[in-house]
């Protein structure tokens, strides 16, 4: 009965890969923000479609360096952590706001909770009363 539970449990994971759904890391972002954002909206905010919230405030994109985290940038974007900060610092000429890189997740989700245009890519989500969580 438990290889059957075990066996379940890597074709799951297997097929969430394969789908490319995102893993296990997710986004959040500031609770003032007005509304709330899907994948589909991460998506194009990790690419650099775009730079600002329906509110005009500027993305800043911040994230936690451990691997569910980068895992679930590269499930959305396609692209290694890598490749990444590469198209980050090609951004960057064209007005992107810096990455900020954090190896803390009490620290990220601070600064997502202090900073209303901040995005955050962290390995394991908890909401509190600073974040949301995108869907």
């Amino acid at each position: 009965m438990k290889s059957i539970a075990v066996s379940l449990l890597i074709l799951s994971l297997i097929s969430s890969v394969l789908a490319g759904e995102p893993s296990q890391g997710s986004a959040i972002f500031n609770n003032d923000n007005l509304s709330d954002i899907d994948q589909r909206q991460v998506k194009r905010f990790l690419m650099g479609k775009d730079f600002k919230w329906e509110d005009g405030r500027p993305v800043i994109i911040a994230y936690q360096t451990q691997d569910n985290a980068t895992q679930y940038i590269q499930s959305l974007t396609g692209l290694t952590l890598e490749e990444f900060e590469t198209l980050w610092k090609q951004l960057r000429a064209e007005g992107a706001r810096p990455l900020k890189r954090f190896s803390n997740r009490g620290a990220l989700v601070a600064f997502v909770g202090l900073n209303p245009g901040a995005l955050g890519i962290v390995a394991k989500v908890e909401t509190d009363d600073l974040v949301k969580v995108a869907q």
